[in-house]
């Protein structure tokens, strides 16, 4: 009789600490993609500032008249497409 216990509890114990072992990563990874997603919109919504920030500052005369400056706004807009494109293929 004991030996019959013994055979049906030992199975159940392991897998129920594999089932446990597998939740608790479950909702860890689940707490991982939230906090990417989280991450990913707020990237999303500052590139949208920024990508406004540019056209207005793109609009502007004096930006032109600075080689420094008009080089550092080129290299912007430049990741600034390169974001862009990566966003509109995914």
């Amino acid at each position: 009789m004991f030996t019959i216990i013994n055979a049906i509890l030992w199975p159940l114990t392991i897998v129920g600490f594999v089932i446990y072992n597998l939740y608790r990563k479950n909702v860890k990874l689940e707490s991982s993609v939230i906090k990417q997603n989280n991450f990913i919109t707020e990237i999303l919504s500052t590139f949208k500032d920024l990508t406004k920030a540019t056209e207005k500052i793109d609009s502007t005369i004096w930006v032109q008249s600075d080689p420094e400056l008009l080089s550092l706004f080129e290299s912007v807009k430049e990741i600034q497409n390169k974001i862009k494109e990566y966003i509109e293929t995914t």
